[in-house]
């Protein structure tokens, strides 16, 4: 694990810490689709898919198929949502103001997932996720911006040699690249927790 947040860092942790839970982070997606519907059970699950990142970043081995069922979760659920509400709401206020909704955004990102691994209050996670990011932020931007443009280039050479080839591996192409896009941001992110948590 490196010791400091880099683009680099970001772009090829990120990759590499998606991939490497691809299948349970698929599965986990898809039982989150399937029950969102379920009153109650989806406070849960909804916190669940946020935990998957916490998880990833701190390198549990054998990522559960099912670990947004764990019931653990719920009882996180007021602070985590008032905690989501002040993010959404600051922003929404900030954001017109020439970027200030942006970097506000970047500042207070680490926030649920604190709430949820390290059991903070709203407030405290919000302050400690300023803290952690602060001097970061051009580099987690730039390192998110890396990965997507990756991603993007990458994904649109293999579409532009599917399509070449069928019009149903093309679709194959497609899905496979917006997957691996999701479990690349993901994993990103877990990156960006994990080294930046690992000094708190």
């Amino acid at each position: 694990m490196e010791k400091d947040l880099s683009i680099g860092g970001i772009v090829s942790n990120g990759i590499q810490l998606g991939l490497k839970n691809l299948v349970p982070i698929i599965v986990n997606a898809l039982l989150f689709i399937l029950t969102f519907w379920i009153p109650y059970l989806n406070v849960g699950t909804f916190i669940g898919m946020y935990a998957l990142v916490t998880k990833m970043g701190k390198g549990e081995e054998n990522l559960s198929f099912t670990e947004i069922f764990n019931p653990d979760y719920r009882k996180y659920m007021g602070e985590f949502f008032l905690c989501l509400g002040l993010i959404m709401m600051v922003f929404m206020v900030t954001a017109p103001l020439m970027g200030v909704g942006f970097v506000i955004a970047l500042a207070w990102m680490l926030a649920p997932y604190m709430v949820i691994d390290k059991g903070l209050s709203p407030m405290d996670a919000i302050k400690k996720s300023n803290e952690l990011t602060y001097g970061k932020k051009w580099t987690i931007f730039l390192g998110i911006i890396a990965l997507y443009f990756a991603i993007a280039i990458g994904g649109g050479i293999l579409l532009f040699i599917a399509g070449k080839i069928h019009a149903l591996v093309s679709v194959i192409a497609f899905i496979l690249v917006y997957v691996v896009g999701i479990v690349g941001m993901m994993g990103a992110y877990a990156h960006i927790y994990r080294t930046l948590t690992s000094k708190a």
